[in-house]
């Protein structure tokens, strides 16, 4: 497979990622950042393949896709669920200190 192909690819992948991420209506969810945290991240995953192509045809360092993967991605969509649990087990305590109606 050449160069050409691989760009196209990643191309066609990274309109494809925006298109999901814009079928979950992130801009629904502005008003709760526990959730927007999460399209986010994912929309650095779009981000991250755009950088690809464009580290293909070096015009920009590899590095800078790496990062924006890992940091942008990876990094958001985990610090974005673990608040996310975080939240729902403090949630959950408060629900069993509640006097109980049985």
């Amino acid at each position: 497979m050449n160069l050409g192909f691989y760009l196209a690819m990643a191309g066609w992948i990274h309109v494809a990622h925006g298109a999901r991420l814009a079928l979950w209506q992130p801009w629904l969810t502005i008003r709760r950042p526990i959730l927007w945290i999460l399209h986010v991240s994912y929309a650095w995953i779009a981000v991250y393949l755009a950088l690809r192509v464009l580290a293909a045809m070096e015009l920009v360092p590899i590095s800078l896709a790496t990062h924006a993967l890992t940091v942008g991605a990876i990094g958001g969509l985990t610090v974005g669920m673990m608040t996310r649990t975080a939240q729902d087990v403090r949630y959950r305590a408060d629900l069993r200190s509640l006097p109980s109606t049985m």
